[in-house]
């Protein structure tokens, strides 16, 4: 067993099952945003956005122990690039959604 430590996380995106198990997968439904929900506290840790071709092109993550403000990747094929600051519309969207709280236990 490895060392690192796995966080129970949830999707929430279009045609994504709720209990999808799977890591967040680089093509998904077009012009949609996957979101992924630490399953403890109910908190938005990443949105993956998609393309009108279907493929990821962004990923805005949560601060996290490598990276403490809230930053983007950019997508090339199935690769994530390095982290960047996000940009003001970018930061509008993500923080609009972090206000969005989803709850795993949640019967609605």
């Amino acid at each position: 067993m490895s060392g690192k430590k796995k966080y129970p996380l949830f999707h929430v995106g279009k045609n994504i099952p709720k209990n999808d198990k799977r890591n967040t997968p680089f093509v998904g439904e077009p012009n949609t945003n996957l979101d992924t929900y630490d399953k403890r506290n109910g908190k938005l840790r990443r949105r993956r956005k998609f393309g009108k071709d279907g493929r990821a092109y962004l990923d805005m993550d949560a601060p996290h122990i490598s990276n403490v403000h809230d930053h983007a990747h950019d997508i090339e094929g199935s690769a994530r690039m390095t982290g960047r600051s996000l940009n003001k519309k970018e930061s509008r969207e993500f923080n609009k959604a972090k206000r969005k709280r989803r709850f795993w236990n949640d019967k609605k």
